[in-house]
């Protein structure tokens, strides 16, 4: 199996999936034309990883806004990772907001709410 790798730009976020490290990042901006084409192959990927995964699977959500079709994408990459708590591998979420975007950390607190996947919520650092 190969780490998953797709470049984002202004409508759709970069993906970077690690399988030795077990760190996912999905970072940007998310408002594609065709979300299903956008995620499928990321859930798809996803279906193969929890086979194999590393003893700490970390997914950290940097997404600066997204759309309600994202919505329902993450919470499908959530319910996917979830299927690893209980078995002998952990999976933990490290959802990243800017400071004054209290919506943002919101959504992210109504996404744990949903999930049985240990949450924790870090302030976006602002690049000078």
């Amino acid at each position: 199996m190969e780490n998953y790798f797709k470049e984002g730009d202004a409508d759709v976020p970069m993906f970077d999936f690690n399988i030795k490290s077990g760190k996912m990042i999905i970072r940007g901006r998310s408002f594609p034309e065709d979300t299903v084409e956008v995620y499928l192959p990321v859930l798809d990927w996803i279906d193969v990883y929890i086979t194999i995964p590393a003893d700490l699977t970390l997914v950290q959500f940097e997404l600066d806004y997204f759309n309600s079709s994202t919505y329902k994408a993450i919470l499908n990459i959530l319910l996917k990772f979830e299927k690893l708590m209980g078995s002998d591998k952990k999976v933990r979420v490290e959802w990243f907001y800017h400071e004054r975007d209290i919506d943002m950390k919101e959504v992210g607190e109504e996404f744990e709410g949903l999930v049985d996947i240990p949450f924790s919520f870090r302030i976006k650092q602002v690049n000078a």
